[in-house]
Order: structure tokens, then sequence, then C-alpha cells
């Protein structure tokens, strides 16, 4: 019987990014609360770069760039609440993905960007690394009482 390598195993891990399970997720039962507020949506004012570049040898990351866009609240699971996207979310040729922002409810605060669609809860969706602190202030909100 022969076994693959600890080193395979470690690529295949690490190499792909972390599903969530679409049983955890349910939809809003009403306004998306964060911290206290009530949040219907982000807007993100400028382009951000999702993942990182590792050097030779190491597992490849996803790397893509976020478009600015409007992210309305979808559904939510016991740690998060998912933003989807409104319009393209990627800057890809032939077609973008769907994808949004999963934030989390607890402090502090983060903001991970996902691919696939939370509106349909069956569907996988994959997490990527959160924001980083510059990222974050690209992102605005829109609380639930604010006129437009």
């Amino acid at each position: 019987m022969r076994f693959a390598s600890p080193l395979l195993v470690m690529v295949l891990l690490l190499g792909s990014s972390p599903s969530l399970p679409a049983d955890s997720r349910t939809r809003l039962k009403g306004p998306p609360m964060i911290l206290g507020h009530e949040v219907r949506e982000f807007v993100l004012v400028a382009p951000v770069s999702v993942g990182k570049k590792l050097p030779p040898g190491l597992p490849t990351t996803i790397t893509y760039e976020m478009l600015p866009n409007r992210f309305i609240a979808a559904c939510e699971d016991g740690s998060g609440i998912f933003y989807q996207a409104v319009g393209p979310f990627q800057n890809v040729v032939g077609g973008g993905r769907l994808g949004g922002l999963c934030v989390t409810k607890s402090a502090p605060v983060e903001f991970y960007p996902y691919t696939g669609d939370a509106r349909y809860l069956r569907m996988p969706l994959f997490l990527q690394a959160p924001l980083s602190i510059a990222d974050l202030r690209k992102v605005h909100f829109v609380r639930t009482n604010e006129k437009k």
C-alpha cells in the first residue's frame, strides 16, 4: 500500500481556499447587526488586491483585484454576515466571478473577501485572507437609519 508524502498533503491543504459549509448559513431575519449597529450595505470606493504572491517553492494562493462595488447583506451564520457584491466583483478577462465580503460579528471586526454567491444558501463560499487595515479604509458603510 502506498501513502501520499507529507509534503504533498501539506501542499494540497495549504494551497486551496477554505470552503465554508453551506448548511451553516441562514437567511437574515432582520437588519444585520454589527457591534450594535444596523449595517445594510458596504461600499468599496477603490480597487483592493486580494491574496499575496508567495516565494517560489511555496503553495500558490489565489490573487485577484476586487473592483469598487456595493455589497448588500445576503445571509449570515454564527460568526459573520455575508454581503454580496451587486456589480462585477473581480477584474477577470472573460467575465467576472461572483463574490462579496464576509464581516465578522465580534470585535475586532474583520472583512474576509469570498468567491461564490451568498444569495444561494446551498452554494459553497471560498474565503480568502482578511483585508488589511489600509484596504479597510477603502470600505465605507451605510447604516439602516441613514438617508441616501
